[in-house]
């Protein structure tokens, strides 16, 4: 775990210290909430691996963060081809939010 809280760090160098610190305490604690704001989730799943991100979230949570906005802005486009399998394959597990 301090391995991927080191990566998450590293993530998010361009933070101030402070709100770094913050923002690493919330993905750790209550990652559901940190990732309602897009840009960190998109940072998050640019950033670290399908394993790392099943450390922090659950399967129904990676599902529901993969929205049409996040799937579009990813990259290099084999990222989004891979994340857009992995929703089409959630989906068959998951159930959606709006049912």
């Amino acid at each position: 775990m301090e391995n991927l809280k080191e990566k998450v760090n590293s993530m998010l160098w361009d933070y101030p210290l402070d709100k770094r610190v913050q923002i690493i305490e919330q993905i750790f604690n209550n990652s559901k909430v940190a990732f309602e704001n897009k840009e960190l989730a998109l940072r998050a799943i640019n950033s670290l691996t399908w394993y790392e991100l099943l450390e922090i979230l659950s399967i129904q949570e990676i599902y529901e963060l993969l929205d049409d906005r996040i799937l579009n802005r990813l990259f290099p486009k084999s990222r989004k081809n891979f994340y857009l399998d992995a929703k089409r394959l959630l989906s068959k597990y998951c159930l959606s939010v709006s049912r």
